[in-house]
């Protein structure tokens, strides 16, 4: 559980302070499939973070997609520890 808090914050961190120019949703469906088989395995490292945090970054541009992003990335990751 605390994991989870973890990146919840690192999320809401990234989302705060990114700017970019991909397709958010896509980009949040990368990284909460990506986040989720890392948690499974237990093989979730800082180095992964900080990637995480920078792909996030190249994907926002504005508040609505790091709304995007995120409801993509939150879909993901539940979807996947199901």
């Amino acid at each position: 559980m605390k994991i989870k808090q973890i990146l919840m914050a690192v999320v809401f961190t990234a989302v705060l302070v990114g700017c970019g120019g991909t397709d958010p949703k896509e980009a949040g469906e990368k990284a909460g499939k990506e986040v989720c088989e890392k948690l499974k395995s237990g093989d979730f490292t800082q180095s992964d973070a900080e990637k995480f945090v920078k792909e996030q970054k190249a994907s926002i541009d504005n508040q609505e997609d790091a709304a995007i992003w995120l409801k993509a990335y939150s879909a993901k990751v539940m979807d996947c520890m199901n």
